[in-house]
């Protein structure tokens, strides 16, 4: 299975998320390889080392800086369609009838899932301070 048939039945919008959430996965698998493999990688992010030579995180900090920057000032293709909703050119009101209680079902399950990645986020930084203070 290639990358391309992989993408063929998304969006261009969608497909551009799906890219970048793998190159951020990406990103931190190196970074979990070189804690592990070569933690004085990680040197450079205590005190006021950042500035005494560059790093690869100071390439991962640049790209982060003009992503927030690219988020406070967007261009017209990069806005996601749940805020383009905001325009009265991209708004469409609902053309058919909608179920009151399908609706509720669905706020209700949602809310479900997203008590659980909730919880799964807690109990990830729990971990995360386990091993902080026992190692």
């Amino acid at each position: 299975m290639n990358l391309k048939s992989l993408f063929s039945n998304m969006s261009d919008m969608r497909t551009r998320y799906a890219l970048r959430l793998m190159g951020r996965v990406i990103v931190l698998l190196i970074g979990v390889m070189f804690c592990v493999y070569d933690p004085a990688q990680f040197e450079v992010i205590r005190g006021a080392n950042f500035f005494a030579r560059p790093t690869w995180l100071h390439l991962l900090w640049v790209i982060w800086v003009i992503d927030m920057a690219a988020q406070l000032f967007p261009l017209r293709t990069q806005i996601s369609l749940g805020s383009q909703k905001l325009w009265k050119m991209r708004f469409a009101p609902l053309k058919e009838k909608f179920s009151v209680e399908a609706m509720k079902k669905h706020i209700v399950s949602t809310t479900r899932a997203a008590f659980k990645v909730l919880l799964l986020w807690i109990a990830l930084i729990a971990l995360i301070g386990v091993l902080r203070y026992a190692v």
